[in-house]
Formats: C-alpha cells, structure tokens, sequence
C-alpha cells in the first residue's frame, strides 16, 4: 500500500494500481471485507480511478468504502487521540464519492436521480464525520452519569475498546512470519471481533430504540431526500452545502423538488472571502461602521444561491446547513443583486441594498438530521413559566476590580481548560465583565412577562445555580454570556469542550467549575421553546470553518429545546437589547408567525430605524440567527 502511494504520488499510475489491488486483497482476506483498512484500500483505489477518468469504476469503489465507514462507525473503532485525523481523512473520502457522483451525473443523465441520492447521504455523513471530534468528549461524560443511558453508553465504550485490542491483537498475529503463525490464535481473535461486532450492532439499535434523542446527538443517520421532503412545509426550502478543497456542492429540496449544483469556490477561498466579509462585521468597540463590502456579499450570493434561485426565491423560509467556513457565515447579509456602488464607504445608502433577509427568514441547522429530530419534538406541551435568564457572571475574583467593557471584546478561550475542568485563574484574568446583559435580560423578561425574580444576575448566574434550577418550566432560558466555542476550543485536546462561561466559584469542582459544557447541557432537563445565547461569538469561532455549532447547539437539543438563538459576533448592546425583546415581543404578539420570521422582522425594523446614524450598517442589525426549529 505504502509503495503503491509512493507511485501514485509520483504519477505512475500503471506501477501503482496492482500494489493497491494486492493490498486490497491481504486486507479482505486478513482482515474480513468491512474492516476499516479495507475501506482504506478501496478509496486508494478510487482516488487513483478518478484521475485516470475511470469515474464509474471510482464510484464503485468509493461507495463500497462509504458503505463500510457508515456500518462500522470508524470514529467509533480508533484510539481516541485519532479521532479528529480520522474525521477529516473521512470526510475526505466522502466528498470524493460527491464529485465522483457529480461526474457520472453529467455522463449519465438517466442516473441523475440516484446519483443526487446517494451524494446528498455521502454530504451528510460528511459533516457527521467533522463533527465527530467535538461530540466525542460529550459522549465520555455520558457514560460517566448514573443514567439508564449511561449505562448503555458505558457499555458500549467497553465494547469498542474491547474491539480495539482484538484488532490490534489479530494485526499483531497476522504479522508473523508464516512459520510461526498460530492459526487457532487468528481463528479465535476473528470469532471474538464477529461476536464484539455483534454486540455493538446491539448496543446501537438499542439506543436507537430506547434512547433517539441519545443516538441523534451521537450517531446521526442521515435522511434520504424523499425524507427530507416530507418534513418541509409549502413555504420552506432545505440548503445544505459540502465544501471540499477545490468546489462547493449545494442542495435545495424543497416539498415537491430537488436541485443539485456546485460552485467552483473550494475551501481555501470560502475561508479567505467569509473571513473578509466577518472583518466589516466583527468591528468591537470605537467602531465607525462605514464600510461592509456589498460586491463580496453579492458575489458569495451568485456562488453560494444564485445556482438554485430559480427554486427557492418564492420560499419564505430558508434552512441552511452549513460546512466549513459557512459555518461562519450569515447568510442573512448575502446580496441578492449586483450594488451600485463598487466602492461603499461613509456615504453608502445599506438600507437599500438588496439584503437577502428582505425576500428570506433564514433558520440554521446543525444537522440535516437535526431537522426530524427538532419536529418530531415540537409537539410538547408549552413550559407553564414564561422566562429563566442568566447574565452579567461574576469572573473577576476581586469584583471591584472588574472592567465594565460596553462593547464585548472576541479573545480566544482554547487555553481556559485546565485538564477537564476551567482553570479559574485563566478565567478570572481573561473574561470581561458584562454588565450590559443585566439590561438585556430585564427588556427580555418584561417583554414576554416575566417578573425580575426570574433574572439571575452576578454571583447567582453560576453553574451551580444552573443545575439546580427547574429549567423545564421555562419557556425561554436565557444565557447572556461569553461562550467558548467549538472552533475555539479544537485544537487544545480532546478535554475542551464547547461551553458557557458563568460565575466563578472559589474553588474548581466538577459540580461547578465556572464552565457550563456541552456534556452538561446536554444532561440538562429542558421545555424550552427557545434557548437564547445572548454571548461573545456563540455562532461561530474566531477562525472561519470553526464547528461551533456540532457540539454546544447539539447539546440543548437534546436537553429539550426547539431553538436557539445565538450571535454570530460582539453585539452592540443596545442592539441587543432591541433585536431580542422586539424578537418576543413579535412571537408574543403573533404566536403563529415563527421564530424566524419574528427575528427577521426585529432586523428590519432595526435597519429601518433612523434614529442612530449606524442602525443600516450590518454589524448593527444582522448579528444573531435562529438554529433549530424556526416556524411555529
């Protein structure tokens, strides 16, 4: 295998592809035909067919391989520190089936139906696969719980360990000089991986059965088109996007129809354009709001949605599942048609431009499966309390030393972690103070009719006080705090967790250690129809491409909300203030009008709202989106 990369990296195809068959064949016949390395073989191979033009021969190889990587969970089968290259090499493989499918499309038109199928699946275990490494630490902590759950998550975690030292236990016997193989060893090591994989297969249908919402945050299955079809609404249409090194492929599905498109964008420019465009809106404090690049929100409309306008221009509704750096980016300020003005500046006239959040509501999703899991639990009766909230923390051991900054300031939070647990002093030194958000959260709560004894401000908005709390009986669960994000947070280890940042206590304990996790959330008993993350950045990380939404968004979900509502950079305060109350307000007023459509109206009216000089500036009214479920 190694000698036939060789070769292949060096071009010679003809010298290259017998060594990857011969591998190919050592590892079913050592190895059984679904192991991981055989998986390996086969995309080797498929790699190899595509550049020779061998597109169908390619596409069957890699979708055996596909096959293999989704029934044997890879992320599941490899040591832990593994995880995050293994997702990538993953996702790799999976958007290679993507363009394969692509190609054949264009060569085959009568199998375009199936094609567009089976690339739409490959796009969605994609993203489960890059997400993987965020969720993974999430699913430790459940096993650690005294839960009927925990109980069957520990029980699994044995088992995949189990098979790891079986396989590592066979390679090892298998590499025996053939005079000292010990076939009754490879026999039994074989019948132990068929009974362990056995066992797992158990395992996984019983969470499935016994425990959805459990196996939904861990193990997504992805959704078929026709699937996806049943769940929209006349007026909504899907967007789902893969991004790979060297193109863009996009979906729309709508009710009744599906369009299929790429763009020749690849990763490398998504990330340069969405961080260019995040620099006109991340502005901070002493900001002049005077430019935002209009040709870019339009160019990144033309590559991104003008493909498959045709189809979704007279939806109301949008629900976007983002990839790679559009994680990053809100769609909302895309424009819909070419600006006058080639260079905007002080005199730029933004509330004319054509902002696509004045023909669409955009709703994210974290997932394409998130979409069944979301309506399928949008039927609970509604919490009987209106609003919990949790703001302005304590992070500054000595409070009168706390600087009150009016304007939240990014700053990385990777290094926040010490071990498993926040390192307080870290903490302490690097969290602003917010005491803006008291003002917030009042707004909010007089806005939806809750009395103030439901604010929990300074040392109560603690973890502590968190878990304590009878969330459920919250309609609304109000978190107005930094947040340490996926993206932030991936390149410390597998310790660091997607989390919020509350008051911190004297001493760090994991009942209480200043830092409400992802796995905390996630254990947490929820009603909520919506969760607000009123906080530092929570939509996505400093770092374009950044997953913030895999784990922390994940999480409530699971614990029980619908949506969220989450920023997507520093918000100005009083636009805070007015975006999230005149946000209720409106579901208060119009309970049929739906999340989206609520918040998309609060941004209009707020562009619209000539009373400050900068309210039509971007920056200003496009800071927050709703994730999860946003009709009513």
């Amino acid at each position: 295998n190694n000698l036939a990369l060789l070769y292949h990296k060096q071009g010679l195809h003809v010298q290259a592809e017998p060594l990857y068959q011969r591998a190919l064949s050592i590892g079913e016949k050592a190895l059984g035909a679904d192991h991981p390395d055989v998986a390996t073989s086969l995309n080797n191979l498929a790699y190899l067919h595509d550049e020779q033009g061998q597109f169908s021969s390619a596409y069957k190889l890699a979708l055996r391989a596909t096959s293999i990587q989704e029934n044997r969970r890879f992320n599941s089968t490899v040591q832990s520190q593994d995880k995050q290259s293994v997702g990538r090499a993953n996702a790799n493989n999976l958007q290679l089936l993507t363009s394969l499918a692509w190609k054949l499309s264009n060569e085959s038109p009568s199998r375009l139906l199936e094609l567009v199928e089976q690339a739409f699946r490959a796009a969605q275990l994609s993203s489960s696969s890059s997400a993987a490494a965020a969720l993974n630490q999430m699913a430790v902590r459940f096993g650690s719980g005294v839960s009927e759950v925990a109980s069957v998550v520990r029980k699994r975690q044995d088992t995949v360990l189990r098979w790891q030292a079986l396989d590592k236990k066979l390679i090892e016997a298998l590499g025996e000089p053939t005079e000292k193989l010990n076939n009754g060893l490879i026999s039994s090591l074989r019948r132990n991986i068929a009974d362990t994989n056995t066992q797992l297969t158990e395992l996984d249908d019983r969470l499935a059965l016994e425990f959805p919402r459990y196996a939904e945050l861990s193990n997504p299955k992805p959704l078929s088109v026709d699937d996806v079809q049943k769940l929209l609404k006349s007026d909504e249409a899907l967007l789902t996007y893969q991004v790979a090194s060297d193109q863009t492929f996009i979906w729309a599905i709508t009710n009744d129809d599906i369009r299929w498109q790429r763009s020749t964008l690849g990763s490398g420019e998504l990330r340069d354009k969405v961080a260019s465009l995040r620099a006109d809106l991340d502005v901070g404090a002493g900001a002049t709001f005077e430019t935002f690049d209009i040709g870019l929100a339009h160019e990144l409309y033309q590559e991104l949605i003008g493909p498959v306008s045709d189809l979704v221009s007279d939806k109301q509704n949008l629900l976007i599942v983002a990839d790679g750096a559009l994680t990053s980016l809100p769609f909302h300020v895309l424009v819909g048609e070419e600006p006058i003005q080639s260079s905007p500046g002080r005199d730029t006239d933004y509330g004319n431009v054509a902002w696509l959040l004045k023909r669409h509501a955009t709703t994210t999703l974290p997932s394409v499966s998130s979409l069944r899991a979301l309506r399928r639990g949008s039927s609970k009766e509604p919490a009987p309390k209106p609003m919990i909230g949790f703001g302005d923390p304590v992070f500054a051991r000595d409070e009168s030393k706390e600087p009150e900054l009016l304007v939240i300031s990014l700053r990385n939070y990777a290094s926040y972690f010490r071990g498993d647990v926040g390192d307080l002093d870290a903490l302490s030194k690097g969290l602003p103070r917010l005491p803006e958000t008291a003002d917030e959260l009042r707004a909010v709560a007089y806005a939806v009719g809750a009395g103030n004894n439901a604010i929990k401000l300074r040392q109560v908005a603690s973890e502590r006080t968190v878990k304590g709390a009878r969330l459920d009986d919250y309609g609304v669960v109000y978190f107005a705090t930094h947040a340490l994000v996926a993206g932030e947070t991936r390149s410390f280890g597998s310790k660091a967790e997607p989390a919020l940042a509350l008051s911190l206590p004297q001493e760090a304990t994991d009942e209480d250690d200043g830092l409400l996790m992802a796995s905390e959330v996630a254990q947490l008993k929820l009603n909520a129809d919506w969760v607000v993350l009123s906080a530092c950045n929570t939509a996505a990380g400093n770092e374009p491409g950044a997953e913030a939404l895999s784990g922390l968004a994940r999480a409530f979900f699971y614990a029980g909300a619908r949506s969220l509502l989450v920023s997507h950079w520093p918000v100005e305060s009083n636009a805070a203030v007015i975006l999230t109350s005149n946000t209720f307000k409106r579901m208060a007023a119009q309970p049929r009008l739906g999340k989206s459509q609520a918040l998309r109206q609060s941004m209009l009216a707020l562009m619209n709202d000539n009373s400050k000089p900068h309210n039509q500036h971007p920056a200003i009214w496009a800071p927050f989106v709703v994730v999860g479920e946003g009709k009513k």
